[in-house]
């Protein structure tokens, strides 16, 4: 029996060997086969990577990227690729292990990518405007966009189901929130906000139950030109079309079939106030309406807003603001609380007939200014705020007319040129440090400031694909340099594109930025103005102190020199071009003048007039910092550069410009004035 087992153990291992000498070398070359094919698909898709990346199809270039780097992990354009146009984010959620989903802006849901439960340390995302959703059992969904120019960091408060109100969403406090115009009014709370304007049934809802016969409702004195007038008279002004109670152009103390999900339209601020009243709730400040609103996303929510014939259904538009709130640009303007120092109220967003550029700009109006654009939306406190009073201030309303302003004259501006003036004194430069990559060599030197007793540093990019002497193109970053303790990790993707074009490029590190940080972005009111101008003073002296740098190296050819500043640096482009002689021509991304009121030392109209260097200008038609009317039109046509040497084009962005027109007009203009690079 025992050699009968045997015999057939030996048979079945005999079958198995002849099994794998038969189909084992199939076995494997199946599996060979499959991963050749597997990694040549990933090789052929690295062009159309590129491709889409630099068409900003950032989101299924990303989605791409990450299926081709599975098998291709090593890849120069891969790691290219997620070098230039992706970057790391923290993802926070209290409570914790929540689930978290991204997605492209507009994007269906079932098309989202699955990012891990939070906290997450880093999390690869594409750069540009991006969608998240927060999910957690028994809390409700948190949705919204995100800009990582403005967050690199995501954190997300959940609310409990039956403790968020219906209808609203959080919105994220801020100890440092402040507006251009207005500066900072202290921290912000965490603040629920109408998902949707006030709909034309939520407010026949106050209609019906009396609300304009309950004078509890009204709390606020209504003034009229010069006369505040009683409570009675202003209810006979807050009439509809046939003398009811109601919006203005409602009929009969009604509004028009089918209408119930359009936003109410007609109403004063007056009634807006009373109607947050009767709902439990309060018209938002300018702070927190901005807050919400997310202007700084303008170039993703614009195109998805209500912009056209008129009021649409709410939330039929896809402008979907950072906190998950919709229609804040464009479908109606909604009134805010605060007044500005002539008794108007604000009223922010743009409505469906404005020009689609004026979501982020500011205006105000008359409080019983009934006009069928101008809408509202309410917000809660979640706690009472400790400086509401501040928040709820008079604000004065800035507003400067460029184009009737006058420069001083030239005595006066010799006079101010002056201060920009530094002494020649040593150097004593040192190289600190110097790194490599395929395209370019980055040196890191030190030497003496021109004020004070400082030493300053700079980064000298040299191309490797160029021939000495290099042209050289000096650098003035945007407000992230303000942020960030270190220059040793700046974002080389915005202007990397010169290096490998065969350009130097010059990035001084400027007083107030990074490593040289102070209290610049903390300061406010009067200090801030003196600060500011010291600053410009400091920052000057830093551009032309590098420069003398650079003349003592013979590998670069500061006749053929060139001055690129993006957002802050685009704004003071025409102070340091007017003071510094050396420069031959500027390209400015996201310029324009800013409203504050600064001290004329420091005040680019003193300055723009004064630059004759060629100039080109690269915006964003939807740029909240710089309205294209009031702010880039005007700062283009006071250029003193003549009119055949100077351009501006304009793109459907917000504070930014396409990668790829950025780099074609650049480049383009770097050859026509400084001559082709060898």
């Amino acid at each position: 029996m025992v050699g009968k087992e045997l015999s057939k153990k030996k048979g079945r291992w005999k079958f198995f060997f002849a099994f794998l000498m038969i189909f084992a070398p199939a076995v494997g070359a199946i599996w060979f086969l499959q991963a050749t094919s597997e990694l040549r698909w990933a090789r052929v898709q690295l062009p159309r990577i590129m491709e889409l990346a630099e068409q900003d199809e950032l989101f299924p270039a990303f989605e791409l990227a990450v299926l081709a780097e599975e098998h291709l992990p090593e890849d120069p354009t891969l790691v290219r690729f997620f070098r230039d146009f992706t970057l790391e984010i923290s993802v926070e959620t209290t409570p914790p292990s929540a689930d978290v989903y991204i997605g492209e802006y507009g994007t269906p849901d079932e098309e989202w990518m699955y990012a891990g439960k939070a906290s997450l340390a880093q999390v690869r995302v594409p750069r540009g405007v991006l969608e998240y959703k927060v999910l957690k059992e028994g809390f409700a969904t948190a949705r919204g966009a995100m800009n990582h120019w403005f967050r690199s960091k995501l954190s997300v408060s959940l609310d409990e189901e039956e403790i968020l109100p219906t209808g609203m969403v959080r919105v994220a406090g801020d100890a440092l929130f402040s507006l251009a115009e207005y500066g900072n009014p202290g921290p912000l709370e965490d603040y629920w906000i109408d998902r949707y304007e006030v709909t034309n049934k939520q407010f026949k809802g106050f209609v019906d139950s009396g609300g304009y016969e309950n004078s509890d409702y009204w709390k606020h004195d209504f003034v009229k030109g010069t006369r505040v007038l009683s409570w009675e008279e202003a209810m006979l002004e807050l009439v509809d079309d046939t003398g009811q109670p109601g919006p203005a152009n409602w009929e009969l103390g009604g509004y028009p079939d089918g209408e119930d999900d359009y936003p109410v339209t007609g109403v004063s601020w007056y009634e807006a106030a009373a109607y947050g009243e009767y709902a439990g709730k309060v018209l938002p400040t300018i702070y927190h309406w901005n807050k919400a609103a997310g202007p700084w996303m303008s170039e993703a929510v614009v195109p998805n807003s209500n912009f056209g014939r008129g009021p649409a259904p709410v939330g039929s538009h896809h402008g979907m603001s950072p906190y998950g709130s919709f229609d804040m640009a464009g479908n109606v303007r909604e009134w805010c609380s605060n007044r500005d120092t002539q008794g108007r109220r604000f009223i922010l967003g743009a409505g469906w007939n404005d020009a689609a550029y004026s979501f982020p700009t500011t205006s105000a109006s008359d409080p019983f200014n009934r006009s069928p654009t101008n809408g509202f939306r309410c917000m809660s406190y979640i706690e009472k705020p400790k400086n509401l009073a501040r928040l709820a201030d008079p604000v004065e309303f800035v507003y400067r007319d460029y184009r009737a302003e006058q420069p001083v004259s030239d005595e006066i501006f010799a006079v101010y040129n002056s201060l920009y003036r530094y002494d020649e004194t040593e150097f004593d430069a040192k190289l600190e440090s110097e790194e490599a990559t395929d395209d370019w060599i980055k040196q890191t030197v030190s030497f003496e400031a021109a004020y004070g007793d400082e030493r300053m540093l700079a980064h000298v990019f040299l191309p490797r694909n160029g021939v000495p002497p290099f042209q050289v193109v000096a650098f003035f970053p945007g407000s992230d340099a303000f942020r960030r303790s270190s220059s040793d990790f700046i974002d080389t993707a915005r202007f990397e594109f010169l290096m490998t074009s065969g350009r130097a490029v010059l990035f001084p590190i400027y007083k107030g930025t990074y490593e040289r940080a102070d209290d610049m972005r903390l300061k406010s009111g009067p200090d801030k103005t003196t600060f500011y101008k010291e600053h410009i003073i400091m920052w000057s002296k830093d551009l032309g102190r590098s420069i003398d740098y650079v003349e003592t190296r013979e590998d670069m050819d500061t006749s053929k020199l060139a001055y690129y500043g993006v957002s802050v640096g685009g704004g003071i482009g025409p102070i340091l071009m007017a003071v510094e002689e050396r420069l031959t021509a500027g390209v400015l991304p996201a310029a324009g003048f800013w409203f504050q009121k600064v001290q004329p030392e420091a005040d680019q109209i003193n300055f723009v007039s004064r630059v004759t260097v060629p100039v080109l200008m690269l915006n964003g038609r939807y740029d909240f910092i710089f309205p294209l009317e009031t702010s880039q039109e005007p700062f283009f046509e006071l250029l003193g550069t003549l009119p055949e040497h100077k351009k501006m084009l304009v793109y459907d962005r917000g504070h930014s410009v396409p990668r790829t027109e950025l780099i074609k007009e650049t480049l383009d203009w770097l050859d026509r004035y400084l001559g082709p690079v060898r």
